[in-house]
């Protein structure tokens, strides 16, 4: 078992006494993203039309 695997069993078995970066249910929001609308997704599928248009050419 690894060590990732050993530290996981020990969490859901509820043996671990250290604190863990998922126990608790806030997470902060990115750096320019703080909630609402998502601004960045036309941006986003823009850079992904444009990779799939480049694919197209390669092939």
């Amino acid at each position: 078992m690894t060590y990732l695997g050993h530290q996981t069993a020990l969490k859901l078995l509820g043996l671990q006494g250290r604190p863990c970066a998922f126990d608790t249910d806030v997470f902060p929001a990115g750096a320019a993203y703080a909630g609402g609308e998502p601004w960045f997704l036309p941006f986003v599928s823009v850079g992904y039309r444009l990779r799939d248009a480049l694919d197209r050419l390669r092939s």
